[in-house]
């Protein structure tokens, strides 16, 4: 959801599993009465984008960002009340109040789109569209509202607050839906020739490069995708050589061949670990991996030249438990 104010565009953005298989676009549409739709779903791995960090013009608290939330969704077309109807798992909330954890009416035309962050410590509504109704004045906000103005006073979910002059408003208001999303991966087939990647590397699930040429490179950094752990798998006979400083959490795979170390973070960060595969090989020419990264070795690497070695004249070292 995007909302400008007072010439400042602020934005929230959350992503989660699926609660179900082969969702699509119509279990997520605006709800009206026209096609009645409810949602009151606990949903998991829930991340929160959001550059509404401080509070907005005194109205609201910061949004909490990060990653491995639990969330819950509150979608309906109609009136609500302040009595709690969630399912279990979800907080009972205060009852005298609106905030993340309401009832509809099945009524009437209100109509609630709220996400709310329900993980211990950090619960509060994410964001929340409400009375958006064709003609009627909508509640929008960030964050838990925090004002004491009217009838809106201690409805942290921002019910109200339109009617009350204190919603965030609907200057530059987009609200985006996006179903079945997902970061996609890139395998790189090589064969006898070498992959260079000179910039950085973003937005992928995994990443594969698959080569027999003497040496591969990537020069730029790898990170993670949003809401994705990203993978590095080494496949082909060559040798891959990681010259950035890499941060991407999800585990290295070196399947085949050599992979060759630039880099002290080249293995990104200790997250998921590394795994070397019988006949492969893991080379860490002069660097000093000091994290915790986990090694797995099986085999003794090429023509039993050993699996973990160094090729620099300078020493290496690795501080990462080794099995």
């Amino acid at each position: 959801m995007e909302v400008t104010v007072s010439g400042t565009p602020y934005w929230a953005e959350v992503s989660f599993d699926p609660w179900a298989n082969n969702l699509t676009a119509g279990d997520l549409r605006i709800p009206d009465v026209s096609n009645n739709l409810v949602v009151q779903k606990i949903v998991n791995n829930m991340t929160v984008k959001s550059n509404a960090t401080t509070s907005i013009g005194s109205r609201s608290s910061a949004v909490i960002t990060g990653s491995g939330f639990t969330g819950y969704l509150e979608l309906w077309p109609y009136n609500y009340g302040t009595e709690a109807s969630a399912p279990p798992g979800v907080p009972t909330g205060n009852t005298t109040k609106y905030d993340f954890n309401d009832t509809h009416t099945g009524n009437s035309t209100y109509g609630s789109f709220q996400v709310h962050n329900i993980t211990a410590g950090s619960t509060q509504t994410v964001f929340a569209w409400n009375n958006h109704a064709s003609g009627q004045t909508p509640d929008t906000g960030f964050g838990n509202y925090t004002g004491t103005v009217g009838n809106a006073s201690g409805n942290t979910d921002w019910t109200f607050t339109g009617t009350n002059g204190v919603s965030l408003g609907t200057s530059g208001f987009k609200v985006q839906v996006r179903v079945n999303e997902r970061n996609p991966g890139l395998t790189i087939n090589g064969g006898s020739g070498a992959v260079s990647i000179a910039g950085n590397v973003s937005g992928l699930n995994g990443l594969t490069i698959n080569s027999n040429a003497a040496t591969s490179t990537i020069t730029g950094a790898i990170s993670d995708a949003s809401g994705s752990a990203t993978t590095l798998t080494k496949q082909g006979t060559g040798a891959l050589v990681l010259n950035g400083a890499n941060s991407y959490t999800g585990a290295t795979t070196v399947s085949a061949g050599t992979l060759k170390l630039g880099n002290a973070t080249a293995l990104g960060t200790a997250a998921a670990g590394t795994t070397v595969a019988s006949g492969a090989v893991l080379d860490l020419n002069g660097q000093n991996v000091s994290n915790a990264e986990a090694l797995t070795i099986s085999g003794d690497g090429i023509t039993s030249g050993g699996a973990l070695i160094n090729t620099s004249s300078t020493a290496a070292t690795f501080g990462g438990l080794l099995t």
